[in-house]
C-alpha cells in the first residue's frame, strides 16, 4: 500500500516584490519540496494577479487549511499575508499536532 504524500503549503512574501522575483522564490521552494517527496500547494498558482489582496488571502487560507503542513520562506516576516499564514499554521497545529511547520532557514538549502 502506497503511503499518501504530505501536502505542504508554501508561505512567503509576494506583495512588494517583482513578479519574477516572487515567482522564482516560490518555484524554487516548490522544486525543493517535491524533491523531498511532498505534494506541494504553491499559492501563486491559485491567485490571479488581478485578485484583491483580501480575496487572495481567503483563498490561500482555505488552501492552507487542507494541507498537512507549511513551508515558510525566509522573507515571511516582512509580509502581512505570510505572517497571517504563519499564525494560522500554529493554530492548525494546536488542532492537529501532526501539522508540520517548516522554515526555509531550517534547511541547508543554497539556491
Amino acid at each position: 500500500m502506497e503511503q499518501k504524500k504530505k501536502k505542504i503549503y508554501i508561505a512567503g512574501k509576494v506583495s512588494g516584490l517583482e513578479i519574477d522575483e516572487h515567482t522564482a522564490n516560490f518555484h524554487t521552494a516548490e522544486e525543493f519540496l517535491l524533491s523531498k517527496g511532498y505534494e506541494v500547494i504553491n499559492p501563486i498558482e491559485h491567485c490571479d494577479i488581478e485578485m484583491e489582496w483580501s480575496d487572495c488571502m481567503i483563498n490561500c487560507l482555505k488552501l492552507l487549511s487542507g494541507c498537512d503542513g507549511i513551508y515558510i520562506l525566509n522573507n515571511w516576516s516582512t509580509s502581512i499575508g505570510a505572517r497571517i499564514e504563519q499564525l494560522f499554521s500554529y493554530r492548525m497545529r494546536d488542532i492537529n499536532p501532526s501539522f508540520e511547520i517548516m522554515y526555509e532557514s531550517d534547511f541547508d538549502v543554497y539556491y
